[in-house]
């Protein structure tokens, strides 16, 4: 059953505020990418894309927020060859996770105490399929050649998608009632 409370229009506000904590998840992409060696840097990645995507489900309850969240971090870091490839692949790549997710979110609903398993799971899969949609727009026959490796990635990324996904519901469940959160709510129109 699909969920159609979250079925609503995306305003002005919530493509700022989307912008904004991209911004902030582009920059610590940035800085992981820097630091870190690739594989560590992209690990790193899947867990600031997954804290920060969930965290962004959270705050704004809407259908389609993912996406756009997904194609900024994507047009912000174009030039990053974190997921293995770059430019309008790199946003391709992220657009088709970012529906993955999408449709999670609108069929699943179901909550483990104040973990909501439909972020956790959709967050999960929509990573883990970044390495195979990255590996198909390469070429497919490198996906034909090496199944293994991108099953690997695959799994490493629905591995650290569910660790991202379960540490943003935790710092949500416990800021979700400070001053500044339920404000921002108010403000987007949520509450």
């Amino acid at each position: 059953m699909i969920a159609h409370e979250h079925v609503r229009d995306i305003t002005r506000k919530d493509i700022v505020f989307v912008l904004a904590l991209a911004l902030l998840a582009s920059l610590f992409i940035y800085v992981g990418q820097k630091v870190l060696p690739l594989s560590l840097s992209f690990i790193f990645g899947v867990l600031v894309l997954s804290f920060m995507s969930v965290f962004v489900m959270h705050l704004v309850h809407k259908t389609g927020v993912f996406m756009l969240f997904y194609v900024f971090v994507a047009l912000l870091t174009m030039d990053i060859d974190n997921v293995g490839v770059l430019g309008v692949k790199k946003v391709v790549c992220f657009a088709v996770a970012a529906l993955l997710f999408e449709l999670v979110y609108l069929v699943l609903k179901f909550r483990i105490h104040f973990l909501a398993f439909d972020l956790i799971v959709g967050s999960a899969l929509s990573l883990a399929a970044i390495p195979f949609v990255s590996a198909l727009l390469i070429t497919m026959d490198f996906t034909l050649q090496a199944p293994l490796s991108i099953i690997n990635w695959m799994l490493i990324s629905f591995v650290f998608g569910v660790v991202g996904a379960i540490l943003s519901c935790i710092v949500w469940h416990y800021m979700k009632d400070r001053v500044l959160f339920v404000e921002l709510e108010m403000y987007l129109g949520m509450r």
